[in-house]
């Protein structure tokens, strides 16, 4: 062959490669990670992707054949289903500067100025995003391993399943590599997840408005309890970003979350209603008789009243084999909850949930027209049975009384700066509520203070059952032994469960 003459050396090489060009292209589409590869995606659902429907597709379909020895950064597949931690794209390690910032802060109780937008659905836009991307079966980037949940756990002698409730957002163990090793777990619960499981009734819709409402009542409510001792009672929680995949989906989750500590034992809900085998009415009666801390019970009745809470009913409290109390899913105080109260708890008599302990939220709801045959043992809850001559009047405990003093001396718009408060209202109640217990004392609080709950879920106050013992013909039955007890069968007119002029 004839040497080419130095002209023909530019074209040559050109030519050679556009030859490159083709055949990698050619290499780079068959293997699945090509843009708009048909091996590379994944089929769409209407509204998201159930658990089993990601594992029932084929691996031809889904999971592409990696032939490269280096991965995919999670941003650019469509669903991962296994992610490395490190990498992240949003700073150095992992976790950016900002967000370093904003955990430290809310780790320490440090103000944070301003609420960030908490919720960034970005699986709203997946269609013109993610969903040309391929899906990978291995990739990095990610800051956070998600795990479900434990479904069971060990509770005295009986092992009680786990749910999670109802709710548009889920929930999942994390790890995260900003907090300090502890033996405490993390919880971290996130709205708009588009995964869901196909048992469901319905499928969640994302909320982004619910969640940018819930998360900065938390928020708000974490900052007055760390300042006001409530603390030994309340599940730390916090506002962190999550980068990490939904285990069993492949699905990508890059928005901000509610993170908190694992509440220790189970609920109290489960714990009257579950267990295999059944918890022996003699270690409920002795939990709630001996073991329950008094003090416990008494901060949880003032807590609840003094932020509004609105939902304390038995899923949302938590009991450990020590008698230790913790309060969970502290979101809809200050009245921001589905129903027109000032304050709903098992903790305090002339509300709904009190009263459901006693005759059964079917009779109070008007659905039965016979209350339960007997009581449940969260009547021992009634913190009347807690405080000392079955009141607390004035006697607040030191911290929790400095704290009131303090709020005393700001204005509403003061308290909203302070505490990071989501509106006015909420400002206004926790001011309201301030002064009516330093001026007329907790028991005319609770019936008479504002906010306060509409007629028809406003109950009578009745006499508190402080001593029970198991029914011995009805086994995991209670009853009331409680000389001075008197079954409170009041049923306000109106609706009984938005506050309305129903009645039936």
């Amino acid at each position: 062959m004839d040497r080419l003459s130095p002209r023909t050396y530019p074209f040559a090489t050109v030519a050679y490669l556009a030859l490159l060009v083709v055949v990698s292209c050619a290499v780079f589409n068959f293997t699945g990670w090509g843009l708009g590869s048909a091996t590379g995606r994944a089929t769409r659902y209407s509204g998201g992707l159930g658990r089993s429907q990601v594992s029932s597709l084929k691996p031809s379909d889904v999971l592409p054949q990696r032939v490269s020895r280096s991965l995919a950064h999670v941003d650019q597949c469509n669903f991962c289903q296994s992610c490395q931690i490190g990498g992240s794209r949003r700073g150095g390690g992992g976790v950016g500067r900002r967000r370093t910032a904003r955990k430290l802060a809310a780790v320490s109780g440090e103000d944070v100025k301003g609420v960030p937008t908490i919720v960034r659905p970005l699986q709203l836009f997946r269609s013109s995003s993610k969903s040309n991307f391929p899906n990978c079966t291995e990739c990095y980037g990610c800051d956070h391993e998600l795990k479900y949940l434990d479904s069971s756990l060990k509770f005295f002698n009986s092992t009680f399943s786990l749910d999670h409730g109802i709710s548009s957002a889920q929930l999942f163990q994390a790890s995260d590599p900003l907090l300090p090793p502890s033996n405490k777990t993390n919880i971290v619960k996130l709205w708009c997840v588009e995964v869901w499981d196909e048992e469901d009734e319905e499928v969640p819709e994302c909320e982004p408005d619910h969640a940018n409402e819930k998360i900065p009542v938390s928020v708000a409510v974490q900052k007055i309890a760390e300042e006001c001792g409530f603390m030994e009672i309340i599940s730390k929680t916090w506002v962190a970003p999550v980068n990490g995949i939904v285990p069993g989906s492949g699905f990508h989750v890059q928005w901000d979350g509610l993170w908190s500590e694992k509440a220790d034992g189970v609920s109290l809900s489960k714990m009257l209603s579950g267990g295999y085998p059944r918890l022996n009415a003699d270690i409920i009666l002795d939990l709630f008789s001996k073991k329950i801390n008094k003090t416990e019970v008494i901060l949880a009745s003032i807590f609840d009243l003094l932020v509004c809470q609105t939902d304390r009913h038995d899923e949302n409290l938590f009991i450990d084999e020590s008698g230790h109390l913790t309060l969970i899913d502290n979101d809809e105080a200050f009245g921001r909850g589905w129903r027109s109260v000032g304050v709903d708890s098992l903790f305090l008599p002339t509300t709904q949930y009190y009263m459901s302990s006693h005759v059964g939220m079917n009779y109070l709801r008007k659905k039965h027209d016979s209350p339960r045959k007997y009581p449940e043992p969260s009547i021992l809850l009634d913190y009347r049975c807690s405080a000392p001559g079955g009141k607390i009047g004035f006697d607040y405990p030191p911290q929790v009384e400095k704290c009131l003093r303090k709020f005393a001396t700001m204005s509403p718009e003061e308290l909203k700066e302070n505490y990071s408060l989501l509106g006015m209202i909420d400002a206004e109640m926790l001011f309201n509520r301030t002064r009516d217990l330093l001026r007329k004392g907790f028991e005319w609080t609770l019936e008479y203070g504002e906010p306060r709950s509409l007629s028809p879920l406003r109950y009578p106050w009745g006499t508190p059952c402080c001593s029970m013992r198991p029914v011995d013909d009805s086994p995991g039955y209670v009853e009331c032994t409680d000389p001075n007890y008197e079954r409170n069968l009041t049923r306000p007119r109106g609706d009984p469960k938005y506050g309305g002029i129903f009645d039936s």
